[in-house]
């Protein structure tokens, strides 16, 4: 069984694995700029000196973006991700194999083409 958990498990770990990548490789892009940008920025220079005042106001702003951003994507994907929750999924397959059944014919499902 952990065998078949796996081999269903192979897609979703290469396209994680391709994001990881994706992500390593703009963060090593653009990494060495950032950090120039900072070292060049009033705000290394406050932070020396320990007066910051409103400079930091800005920073403050992306810094909460960046929360609510973390929060919010993890929310998202499993809305968007999940499998359906429909009623017919509820129930047990008769056999015993768990799994959405199709809505039976008398409710309505598939719609009718006439």
């Amino acid at each position: 069984m952990i065998r078949f958990t796996w081999l269903q498990f192979r897609v979703q770990a290469r396209v994680a694995l391709a994001a990881l990548a994706a992500v390593a490789l703009v963060l090593a892009v653009t990494g060495p700029h950032l950090a120039h940008l900072y070292d060049i920025s009033a705000l290394a220079t406050c932070r020396r000196h320990g007066a910051c005042g409103s400079l930091t106001s800005n920073y403050n702003v992306l810094y909460k973006a960046g929360h609510v951003v973390l929060y919010a994507v993890p929310a998202l994907i499993g809305m968007f991700w999940a499998r359906r929750c429909s009623p017919a999924s509820w129930r047990p397959e008769p056999s015993g194999w768990p799994g959405p059944r199709p809505l039976p014919a008398a409710a309505g499902w598939p719609p009718s083409s006439a």
